[in-house]
């Protein structure tokens, strides 16, 4: 019988620090549009590790892409 206090949540199996600090932060706020840059500085994830995650969501259609001049 295993215990349950030593069982990983099923969010940590599922999603990331980072996923989750992204998800965060975009879901609390469906109406609004963040740059590549502001979203890093507002969750305090690493650029090379916030273009991974937004392209894995973005490929999976839960988030839009978009380019306004240099920003995305």
């Amino acid at each position: 019988m295993r215990s349950s206090a030593s069982a990983p949540q099923l969010v940590d199996v599922l999603f990331g620090a980072y996923r989750r600090r992204i998800l965060s932060l975009l879901l609390l706020r469906p109406d609004e549009s963040f740059y590549v840059r502001e979203i890093a500085r507002l969750t305090g994830v690493p650029a090379g590790s916030l273009h991974r995650e937004l392209k894995l969501l973005t490929a999976a259609g839960l988030l839009e892409r978009s380019s306004s001049g240099n920003q995305v």
